[in-house]
This record gives structure tokens, sequence and C-alpha cells, in this order.
């Protein structure tokens, strides 16, 4: 059997690390920010009023879904880099792998940068009938992009509609109808 050159990081999140974490965090926030749970309550907010208070709170949700929706899409495209990876240096028959071969360059290990939307397209091929949802995932990688980035450009789409539960959701169904069939799977 071959042999895989490129070295994976063990360095990887889970969906349930994921939601566990931003389920614990999203649990604080609403503790700091409850005056009746709060013990540092007034002091913690001194100074600032109820509507402040309220925005400021916001804020902090806004942001934790967007750092763990951020980290739920990062998996998503991680597992889908992985498997190219494997069926490009595992030179497996079947068509995906073939398809993948066709834009692998292993004298550049053009594999170690594979951009994720060639990735998705390989499967667009390899699976038409799953069209719909990698559309759904190529879309959710743009919103990840336009984190990764810093957001210094417009986001052309609705950034409310790739919030936390539904980037879950979507993580829990890529994992459902790919997972299956990833050569490498821990999603």
């Amino acid at each position: 059997m071959r042999r895989i050159k490129f070295h994976f990081s063990e360095d990887i999140q889970s969906i349930d690390e994921i939601e566990s974490f931003y389920n614990k965090m999203k649990k604080s926030l609403e503790l700091q920010y409850n005056s009746s749970q709060n013990p540092n309550y007034d002091s913690d907010f001194l100074f600032m009023t109820d509507s402040q208070i309220r925005q400021e709170y916001q804020f902090c949700l806004e942001e934790l879904s967007r750092e763990a929706s951020f980290s739920l899409l990062s998996l998503i495209e991680a597992e889908f880099r992985k498997d190219f990876v494997y069926r490009t240096e595992l030179k497996k028959c079947d068509n995906l792998s073939r398809i993948y071969r066709s834009t692998y360059n292993p004298a550049k290990k053009v594999y170690q940068y594979a951009y994720v939307d060639v990735v998705l397209n390989g499967w667009k091929q390899y699976r038409p009938e799953r069209g719909d949802l990698i559309n759904r995932i190529i879309d959710a990688t743009n919103y990840r992009n336009w984190i990764a980035h810093g957001r210094y450009w417009v986001f052309k789409d609705n950034a409310k509609k790739y919030g936390f539960r539904d980037n879950l959701t979507l993580a829990k169904i890529v994992k459902a109808t790919f997972g299956p069939e990833y050569l490498f799977n821990n999603i």
C-alpha cells in the first residue's frame, strides 16, 4: 500500500468540540451580562447605560457566532482538502480520484494548497446530485474567507444567514452526506 507523504496535523477539532465550546462561551456571556447572576455586574459595566450594555452583549454574541462558525467552516474545508490529498497520493481508481489527479501536480506539490473551489467542483462532477449542497458549502466558504481575511470588503451575501446554528446544521449535513465517502474521516 502507498504511504501518504503529507503530514496532517493532529490538532483538529470535531463538530462536537466546536459546538461544546460555543455553548460554554455563550453561557458565560449570558452570566456576565445578567445583573442578577453576575456579582460584579455594577463594576463591570460602570458608567454604561442599559442600552450600551445590551449593545455590547449583542456584539459579543455576534462575534462568538462568527468565530465558532469560522471553526466549523474551516473544519469542513479541511476535511475536503484532506480527502483530496488522500485521493491524489493513494492514486485510487474511482472517478473522483481521477478528477483530482487531473488538477494535481506532484512536482509542485500543489495539493498542499488546493483551492477549495477546485476540490468542491470535483465533488460536483463526481456527485452531480449533490450540487445544491456543494453550492451551499461554497457560499459558506466565501463567508469563512470574509472572516479569515479581516472583513475588509463588503460581504455580498447576507452574513446573518451564516450564523452558528446554520453552520452547525450544514456541518452535520456534510458529515452525514459526505462522511462515508471520505477516504480520511475525522469530522
